[in-house]
């Protein structure tokens, strides 16, 4: 019982620093993106966005269903989605996007109170319909505006009171 009891103070020390490295990389993640609205994310951070991906996918292997790792790991594909946007090359963007938009789907699934996923998730069904509609694709582009209108219809039915929500619809 020794041994059982080294072994399960082992585990809670393990869990106890996973979920530090997890609290520490969110912050981080967090603070960078806080800024994105003000730094309009150019090539020039391209690396930087990078690196936080890497970051963020590493620390979700071991810490897989940390909310706030994957918020902040569909954001950075998001940003990126953007520069590949900027720079034309819209089926790279798309995979971005794309990739974002199943993350945030199941944030949005597992909690459906959350609304800064439920935005999140209408932004990027308007950035694949704007992939699709660089790409040629009207229905495609027409498909994805409808589904976030109707998110956003939902969410201002849901929140009547939210001036922010009813600015997105």
């Amino acid at each position: 019982t020794m041994a059982l009891a080294q072994t399960m103070r082992n585990l809670e020390n393990v869990r106890a620093q996973r979920e530090a490295k997890s609290q520490l990389v969110d912050v981080f993640a967090h603070k960078f993106f806080a800024l994105s609205p003000r730094l309009e994310f150019g090539e020039d951070l391209r690396p930087d966005l990078e690196e936080i991906l890497a970051i963020l996918e590493q620390q979700l292997e071991t810490d897989p269903g940390n909310r706030a790792l994957l918020d902040e790991h569909a954001r950075a594909l998001h940003e990126l989605g953007n520069l590949e946007q900027a720079r034309g090359d819209q089926a790279a963007a798309e995979k971005r996007f794309e990739r974002a938009y199943a993350i945030t789907f199941e944030l949005v699934e597992s909690d459906p109170t959350d609304i800064g996923a439920a935005t999140h998730l209408s932004t990027l069904c308007a950035k694949l319909g704007e992939a699709r509609r660089d790409q040629g694709d009207l229905e495609g582009r027409d498909r994805w505006f409808q589904r976030a209108l109707e998110i956003d219809e939902g969410l201002v039915a849901k929140y009547p009171d939210d001036p922010e929500l009813r600015e997105d619809l």
